[in-house]
């Protein structure tokens, strides 16, 4: 799982940067709010992305750690803050285990 994980990350996260870098991180958002559709996928997303932010902050406490960084990246990459915050977790498991 951790391989695919860092797999995403890498495409989506490229991907992201060219999109923000064909758009701007303001145009990516009036693009995206320029339509009904666009209003509901960001809805939908602002939705799944708190949920994750609660789960991901109680499981950070769980763990001794500060959820604030995974936080501020969600808050301002989306999807690539929780996506980050997995991937570490996966790795301290298998820390952990072995």
């Amino acid at each position: 799982m951790r391989i695919a994980l860092f797999v995403v990350i890498a495409l989506f996260g490229g991907f992201t940067v060219w999109v923000v870098s064909q758009v701007g991180y303001l145009g990516f958002f009036r693009s995206l709010l320029s339509t009904a559709v666009g209003w509901q996928a960001f809805i939908d997303l602002c939705i799944s992305l708190v949920l994750f932010i609660i789960w991901m902050s109680s499981d950070a406490k769980q763990a001794g750690r500060s959820p604030w960084i995974y936080l501020l990246i969600t808050l301002f990459l989306g999807s690539l803050g929780p996506l980050l915050y997995l991937a570490q977790r996966t790795r301290r498991e298998a820390t952990n285990n072995h």
